[in-house]
C-alpha cells in the first residue's frame, strides 16, 4: 500500500503503480500480494485497470484515503519517511536503469541500506528492484576487486623499489669501504715517498758539501793555470809578428793566380752555352717538321669526317621535317579531342550540379516532411515543440506556400496552452500568490526560482536538506526551512536573511500577514521575521512532517493525528479542539472544513474567534456519503463526490470475481456511479454534468470559477458548470496540476519528475513576449528520432 503513496514536502498524495511493480522473486510472496490486492480492490480502497499502454495499474481510490486513513500514518511512522523516500528514489533509479543499463547505484551509499533490507526477513524489494540492487552490488564488487588488484600491484611495486634501494645501499657501503681502503693505502704510499724523499735530500746535501770542497780546489788550480798562460802568451805574440809579414806576401801571389783561373772559367762557360743553344734549335726544327706532318694528316681526316657529318645532317633534317609535320597533325588531333572532352566535362559538371540540387531538394523535402509530421503528431501533447518544428521545416522550403498557410491558419491562430518552462528532476513545485514566480525543488538541497514575467531561471543550493518551502503572501519572498536553519530569499534568488542555528525544525510557513510559523516536535513558534530572536510559543507537542498549520495572525490552526487545535494568538490560549478525521485547513488561516457522511462542518475565522456552520448535503437515492475533492481558497466554493450506497459494493465485488474467473480485465461498473457536486455558500448544492472523467482528483481555481484535472492522460479545464473549455497536453501520466493563483491562463503540471508551466495564447504572440519555450537544435533532432519526448 505504501508504494501507492507519494510523499512531498507539504503533503502526501496517492500514486499510480503498475502491476509489474508488485512482482517479487518469491512465488509465495506474489500469491500473498495478489490476495491482498484483490481484497483492497473488493473493498474499494484501491482501483485497478489498464492504462493507455495496456498495462494493468493500481492506485488508491482517492487522495483523502491517503490523508485520512490512520493506518497509513501508523505505517509511515513505523517504517519512517526516509525509507519511503528511499523506495521512491529506488523506483526512479530502476526506471533510469531500464533506459540506460550503466546507471547503477554502485557508488551510492544507499546501496548498503538496500543490501541490509534485501538480507532482512522484512525484505520489501520487488523483482526489478532486487535485480537492480544485485547489478549495483556486482558492479561495486568489480570496482573493488579492480581497486584491490591495483593496490596489490602498488604494494609489490613498492616492495621491489625498497629491495632495489636496499641493494643500492649495500653496494654503496661496499664502494665506500673500498674507497676508504684505497685512501689508506695511498696515504701509506705518500708517507713512504716522503721518507724516501727525506733520504734523497740528505744524500743531496752531502753531495753539495763535497762539491763545495771540490770547487775551492778547482779555483786554486785555475789561478795557477792563468798565470802560466800569461807567460806563454807573451812569447807567442812576439813570434806572430815575425810570421805575419811572410803571410801577406804569399796571399798577394795567390790572389793573382786566382784572377787568371776565373777568366778561363768564364770563357769556357760562354762556349758551352752557345753549343747548347745550337743543339736546342736543331731539336725544335725537327719537332716543328713532325707537327706539320701530323697537322696535315689530321686536317685530311677532319675534312673526311666533316663531309660524312654533312651527309648525315641532311638525312636527319629531312627526317625531322617529316616528324614535325606528323607532330603538327597529331597535336591538332589532340586539341580536337581536348575540346571534345572539355565540352563533355562541362556537361557532366552541369548534370552534377543539377543532381546535387535535386538531391538537396529531396533531402530538404524529407526534412520538411519529417518536421511537419512530427509537428502534427506533437500538436496536442507538446504544442510548443510542434510550433518550433513547423518553423524549422520552413527553413528548408522557404517558398512553400502550403507550409506558410499551415503555420498561419493552423498554428498562429491556435489559441490554447503552450509550454513556457520545462524543468527536469523536480520533486515538488508551487506558485507565488501573485502568480509571477514558481519555486521548484530539486533533490535534497537545491531549488529553482522561475521568473514568469522575465522568463528567467535561477538555481540556488543551500546547506541542509529542504524540509518545507513557501512564498510570502506579503512580498512574495521564498521561505526555506532545513533542520537547523530558516532562509529567506527574494524573488530574484538573493538571500535576504538567515536565522540563528536551531534544533529539530520540522517545517516553517508564513501567516496571512507575513509572520513566520516554526514547527518543532515539542512546540510551535510565531516569529516576526526570519532572524527574530523573540517568538510567541504555542505549547503543542508531538509534531511531525504530517502536522499542518495555518494562521491569519489572530488565530492559529494546527492539524495532526485527525485532530484540529485552534489557538488565540493574542494570548496563546487554546480555544477548542476538534476531532475531525476527514478535515482540510484553508489557506491563510481562513478556517477549515470537515466532512462526515452527508454532513459538512465549515469553520471560519472571525477575528480571534471561530464561527461554525454545519450543513446537511441532500443526496439522491443510492448515495450514502460525500468525499471532499477540492476547496477554493475563500472557502465559499468546494467540490465533493457523492459515493454510492453499500449495496453497490456487492455488484462491484461480483464483477471482480468474474474478472478473476475469466482472466480478462473488466472495469468494475456501478449501476450508480459516483457523482461530482459543486457546493457554494450559503447552501447551494448542484450536480455537475457527468462529462468530467476520473473526477476524483480535480483542482479548483483560486476564485472557484474553473476546474482542472489530468487523470485521463491529458489536462482538461472545465467551467464551474462542468463543461470542458480546454484540453491539451495529452498522452502523459500526470501526477499533479494547479492553476496560477493570479491568472487562470497559466497552468502548472507534474509528470513524474518533469515540471511543465503552460501559458495560454497564440504561439507567435507568446514568442514575441518571450513566454514560449524554445528548443535547441539537439532537442529538435531528438524529437525527430523519438516522438515520445514527453
Amino acid at each position: 500500500m505504501l508504494r501507492m503513496l507519494s510523499l512531498s514536502i507539504n503533503e502526501k498524495a496517492s500514486k499510480r503503480i503498475l502491476a509489474e511493480d508488485l512482482v517479487y522473486e518469491s512465488p509465495v510472496e506474489n500469491e500473498r500480494v495478489q490476495k491482498v490486492l484483490n481484497e483492497l480492490v473488493n473493498s474499494r480502497l484501491i482501483v485497478s485497470g489498464p492504462d493507455e499502454n495496456g498495462q494493468i495499474y493500481y492506485e488508491p481510490a482517492h487522495d483523502s484515503l491517503i490523508r485520512s486513513w490512520n493506518l497509513i500514518g501508523d505505517w509511515i511512522k513505523q517504517f519512517g519517511k526516509d525509507l519511503l523516500y528511499l523506495q521512491q528514489d529506488l523506483s526512479d533509479a530502476v526506471k533510469q536503469f531500464k533506459l540506460n543499463p550503466k546507471k547503477l547505484w554502485h557508488d551510492d551509499p544507499k546501496l548498503n541500506t538496500l543490501l541490509n533490507i534485501m538480507k532482512s526477513p522484512d525484505n520489501w524489494l520487488n523483482k526489478q528492484e532486487t535485480n537492480f540492487v544485485k547489478k549495483s552490488l556486482q558492479r561495486r564488487n568489480e570496482l573493488e576487486d579492480r581497486k584491490k588488484r591495483r593496490e596489490q600491484e602498488l604494494v609489490e611495486e613498492k616492495i621491489s623499489r625498497q629491495e632495489a634501494v636496499a641493494k643500492l645501499s649495500t653496494e654503496k657501503e661496499k664502494r665506500e669501504k673500498e674507497l676508504l681502503e684505497e685512501k689508506l693505502s695511498k696515504q701509506e704510499a705518500i708517507a713512504k715517498l716522503n721518507s724516501e724523499k727525506e733520504a734523497v735530500l740528505l744524500e743531496k746535501l752531502k753531495g753539495e758539501k763535497a762539491k763545495t770542497r771540490l770547487q775551492k780546489q778547482r779555483t786554486i788550480l785555475l789561478a795557477l793555470g792563468l798565470i802560466s798562460l800569461l807567460i806563454a802568451a807573451s812569447y807567442v805574440y812576439s813570434q806572430w809578428n815575425k810570421s805575419e809579414k811572410s803571410v801577406r806576401q804569399i796571399q798577394e801571389l795567390n790572389h793573382r793566380l786566382q784572377s787568371s783561373a776565373d777568366d778561363l772559367t768564364k770563357l769556357n762557360q760562354s762556349l758551352n752555352v752557345t753549343a747548347e743553344k745550337a743543339r736546342q734549335s736543331a731539336a725544335e726544327a725537327n719537332i716543328a717538321r713532325q707537327k706539320a706532318d701530323s697537322a696535315a694528316q689530321q686536317e685530311k681526316k677532319a675534312r673526311t669526317i666533316v663531309e660524312r657529318q654533312k651527309k648525315e645532317l641532311l638525312i636527319k633534317q629531312n627526317a625531322l621535317l617529316l616528324s614535325q609535320e606528323e607532330v603538327k597533325k597529331y597535336s591538332l588531333s589532340l586539341q580536337a579531342k581536348a575540346d571534345s572532352l572539355r565540352t563533355y566535362s562541362d556537361s557532366l559538371k552541369t548534370q552534377l550540379v543539377i543532381i546535387q540540387n535535386k538531391t538537396r531538394e529531396v533531402e530538404y523535402a524529407k526534412l520538411t516532411a519529417a518536421y511537419l509530421t512530427k509537428s502534427r503528431s506533437l500538436m496536442h501533447s507538446d504544442p510548443a515543440m510542434a510550433y518550433q518544428l513547423a518553423l524549422e521545416s520552413l527553413k528548408y522550403d522557404s517558398g512553400n506556400q502550403k507550409i506558410k498557410n499551415y503555420i498561419h491558419d493552423t498554428l498562429d491562430t491556435r489559441n490554447t496552452f503552450y509550454e513556457s518552462f520545462i524543468v527536469e528532476n523536480v520533486s515538488s513545485a508551487f506558485f507565488a500568490d501573485n502568480g509571477k514566480t514558481v519555486l521548484a525543488i530539486h533533490g535534497d538541497n537545491k531549488f529553482r526560482l522561475l521568473d514568469l514575467v522575465n522568463h528567467k531561471d535561477t538555481n540556488i543550493i543551500i546547506n541542509g536538506k529542504i524540509l518545507s518551502a513557501q512564498f510570502s503572501p506579503v512580498d512574495n519572498s521564498a521561505l526555506i526551512a532545513t533542520r537547523n536553519n530558516i532562509f529567506s530569499y527574494n524573488a530574484n534568488g538573493v538571500l535576504r536573511a538567515t536565522s540563528e542555528r536551531m534544533e529539530n525544525v520540522v517545517k516553517a510557513v508564513y501567516t496571512a500577514r507575513g509572520r513566520i510559523i516554526v514547527v518543532t516536535p515539542a512546540e510551535v513558534q510565531i516569529r516576526k521575521n526570519v532572524n527574530s530572536t523573540t517568538a510567541v510559543v504555542i505549547p503543542s507537542g508531538n509534531n511531525d512532517d504530517d502536522t499542518e498549520v495555518s494562521s491569519n495572525d489572530s488565530l492559529l490552526y494546527i492539524r495532526k493525528n485527525d485532530i484540529i487545535e485552534a489557538y488565540d494568538l493574542t494570548n496563546g490560549r487554546l480555544i477548542r479542539t476538534y476531532q475531525e478525521p476527514n478535515s482540510f485547513l484553508a489557506k491563510g488561516g481562513n478556517g477549515f472544513i470537515a466532512v462526515s457522511g452527508k454532513r459538512l462542518l465549515l469553520a471560519r475565522s472571525a477575528g480571534n474567534k471561530v464561527v461554525q456552520e454545519r450543513y446537511f448535503v441532500p443526496l439522491e437515492k443510492d448515495y450514502s456519503r460525500v468525499s471532499i475533492i477540492s476547496i477554493a481558497d475563500n472557502l465559499r466554493t468546494l467540490l465533493f463526490m457523492a459515493e454510492p450506497a453499500e449495496q453497490q459494493v456487492i455488484q462491484q465485488q461480483q464483477q471482480v470475481q468474474q474478472q478473476q474467473i475469466s482472466k480478462n480485465f473488466i472495469r468494475p461498473q456501478l449501476s450508480t456511479p459516483p457523482v461530482l457536486y459543486a457546493f457554494s455558500l450559503p447552501k447551494n448544492s448542484r450536480k455537475l454534468p457527468g462529462n468530467i472523467p476520473y473526477a476524483r482528483r480535480v483542482v479548483l481555481s483560486e476564485n472557484g470559477n474553473y476546474i482542472i484535472t489530468g487523470e485521463s492522460g491529458s489536462l482538461s479545464i472545465y467551467d464551474n458548470n462542468g463543461y470542458r473549455v480546454e484540453n491539451f497536453g495529452g498522452y502523459a501520466n500526470y501526477t499533479s496540476w494547479a492553476f496560477n493563483p493570479a491568472n487562470t491562463d497559466m497552468i502548472m503540471s507534474m509528470n513524474g519528475l518533469r515540471l511543465k508551466l503552460w501559458v495560454k495564447g497564440t504561439p507567435d504572440a507568446l514568442s514575441a513576449q518571450r513566454k514560449l519555450r524554445t528548443f535547441s537544435s539537439s532537442e529538435l533532432e531528438k524529437a525527430l528520432e523519438d516522438i515520445a519526448i514527453r
